[in-house]
């Protein structure tokens, strides 16, 4: 069939898996990406590995991800290098390698995948986070990850979520003891900008950096913080807050076991340790 009769049938995939117009159907939309396959249509591979991945079709495997993506890659997709880098990185239809992990989101990045450089930088992040390597040679990395998570800022097709998630990876960053470039200052200017995107970790920092110097500005970051609650810390904090009030918010024990126990909810560790002890 003719190379625009394979683009057609990708697309009609395209139609099923995301539903334009139609209800979402995934196992019609793996029929048409499996006949642009066959056509060399590498779009469809790859669509047919986020299929595998996400588990949408009967049958779906991590193996199968894998190698959908691999042929892709083959073939000269390199979108295929992102997904691969994930792939290596989580350890999906693969033995985990953040080596290979590592390769293949450099890869990525040399193709003009802007989302491949907030993988890699998150990546790095976490690895380095834990690492008991020298600061000499944590420095470098550091580096790395702070020119990564600028570049993906300022690039022009970035999500919401991520870009607040980068400030906030970069706030952390300058907070680090043995970073050369440690600086409080650029911390707080990355946790702010994040705030202000409304990204609930980053206004409990806030929270701590103002809460000695300017409590009033420090305990409306918290109030904000507390309507999203992430992952309890917020909870936790306004408990804390609550059990030993300041200038403005009343103590009031009651409520402040009724934060932890919500923050406990969200499996927040430290909320079970204080609420065993009141």
């Amino acid at each position: 069939s003719t190379r625009s009769d394979i683009q057609a049938q990708n697309a009609l995939g395209e139609i099923w898996r995301q539903g334009y117009g139609v209800e979402i159907n995934y196992q019609r939309a793996k029929d048409y990406y499996f006949e642009a396959a066959k056509g060399n249509e590498t779009n469809a591979l790859i669509n047919l590995g986020l299929l595998n991945y996400r588990k949408q079709i009967q049958g779906a495997t991590n193996e199968l991800a894998y190698q959908y993506m691999m042929t892709a890659v083959e073939k000269g997709n390199h979108l295929g290098h992102y997904w691969l880098g994930i792939f290596y990185e989580k350890g999906v239809g693969v033995n985990q390698d953040y080596k290979k992990a590592e390769n293949e989101y450099r890869k990525a990045i040399e193709a003009g995948n802007e989302g491949a450089k907030y993988k890699y930088a998150q990546m790095l992040f976490e690895n380095v986070k834990t690492s008991k390597q020298s600061a000499k040679k944590k420095n470098p990395i550091y580096d790395e990850i702070k020119n990564l998570l600028i570049e993906y800022i300022n690039s022009p097709n970035t999500s919401d979520v991520n870009t607040m998630y980068s400030m906030y990876m970069l706030g952390e960053l300058f907070t680090f003891k043995d970073y050369q470039m440690k600086s409080a200052k650029i911390s707080r200017y990355y946790f702010e900008s994040a705030a202000e995107k409304q990204f609930t970790k980053a206004m409990v920092r806030m929270y701590f950096i103002l809460k000695e110097k300017e409590p009033e500005v420090a305990t409306n970051y918290l109030k904000e913080a507390i309507k999203r609650p992430t992952d309890g810390e917020s909870l936790y904090e306004m408990g804390n807050l609550l059990y030993e009030g300041n200038a403005f918010v009343q103590k009031d024990i009651h409520q402040a076991k009724e934060f932890y126990g919500k923050a406990w909810a969200l499996g927040y560790q430290p909320a079970k340790e204080k609420l065993t002890m009141l």
